[in-house]
């Protein structure tokens, strides 16, 4: 459904928007129709603008390295305001179907990009756990869940490839595995940060807060999981990429992002830069903490009987 908005309507939004935005899109939005997605749009822009910068602010603070998660919430909030500019400018061309599938692909590839930033918290959590008191979760579970993730990510693009294509069939299925893959990664983070909550104590309290954030933002990200596999599979009114309901999009996808985003910023400010380390030196270290868990567990028996 759209609105036709008067001329000084349109001029009252611009002015919110800023002069930048106002330059490059005032001429055509006078003359043409603004719906309820180009509104969307435009929050992703108010929103992840500033997220964008705060996110480089906490790469340059904490870490670049992707395993740490704030690499990715970097790249989550660039697609979102990439997504939302193409968007915008199909104002211009609304017939245009590569700007259409554009939009759609980095929708869905932005899923993989927030779920990456999660597992890099997750990463983190462990590595501040495993310092003072071995777990059940290895290294190796989460390196088998970090490529599952970015083979989510792979099979997004080409499924939004070959959709601009003209392959729509394949496109699809290549997106509804990604989905799938989304979830079941989505499942395993779920399980590990529960498993990590029986270790938490051994973390300090800033470190805790950070895992307190994690688990918080989990429901979010189910809402947000569910509603890409509506899109993907259900493709019914009100859940499909052409005419969705505006009300589900902002309520099932846009509030749950930006959710998520804010409660990992707000945290990663108050968190400390962790020292690099080498991958033999983590091994190292972590088997020492194993040892010494388990000759403190075998004395301990012994002086019981």
């Amino acid at each position: 459904m759209y609105f036709e908005f008067t001329f000084w309507r349109d001029i009252f939004r611009f002015r919110v928007l800023g002069l930048g935005l106002r330059l490059v899109l005032a001429p055509r939005i006078l003359e043409m129709r603004f719906s309820k997605e180009n509104a969307v749009s435009i929050v992703h822009v108010v929103f992840y603008t500033p997220a964008l910068v705060t996110s480089i602010l906490l790469c340059l603070r904490l870490t670049w390295h992707p395993f740490g998660g704030w690499f990715f919430l970097f790249l989550f909030s660039l697609i979102r305001i990439a997504g939302a500019i193409v968007d915008l400018a199909q104002i211009a061309g609304p017939s245009s179907k590569s700007l259409h599938t554009a939009a759609v692909t980095l929708g869905f590839v932005g899923i993989s990009s927030l779920l990456l930033a999660t597992l890099g918290l997750i990463i983190r959590i462990r590595r501040i756990i495993t310092e003072n008191h071995p777990t059940s979760i290895k290294p190796l579970y989460l390196g088998v869940i970090w490529y599952c993730n970015i083979a989510a990510f792979v099979l997004y693009l080409r499924g939004g490839i070959f959709s601009g294509e003209k392959m729509d069939k394949t496109g699809s299925i290549l997106t509804q595995v990604g989905v799938g893959i989304s979830s079941g990664v989505f499942v395993f983070m779920f399980i590990i940060a529960c498993v990590l909550l029986r270790h938490r104590s051994h973390a300090d309290i800033k470190e805790q807060t950070l895992h307190a954030a994690v688990l918080a933002s989990m429901p979010f990200l189910l809402v947000r999981l569910l509603y890409a596999a509506l899109v993907a599979f259900y493709k019914r009114k009100g859940f499909n990429v052409d005419d969705g309901n505006a009300i589900s999009v902002i309520f099932m996808s846009v509030m749950p992002e930006i959710i998520v985003v804010f409660i990992y910023t707000v945290v990663g400010f108050r968190l400390p830069r962790l020292p690099m380390e080498s991958n033999h030196k983590r091994k190292h270290r972590e088997c020492q903490i194993w040892q010494r868990w388990t000759s403190r567990s075998i004395s301990n028996k012994k002086q019981v009987s």
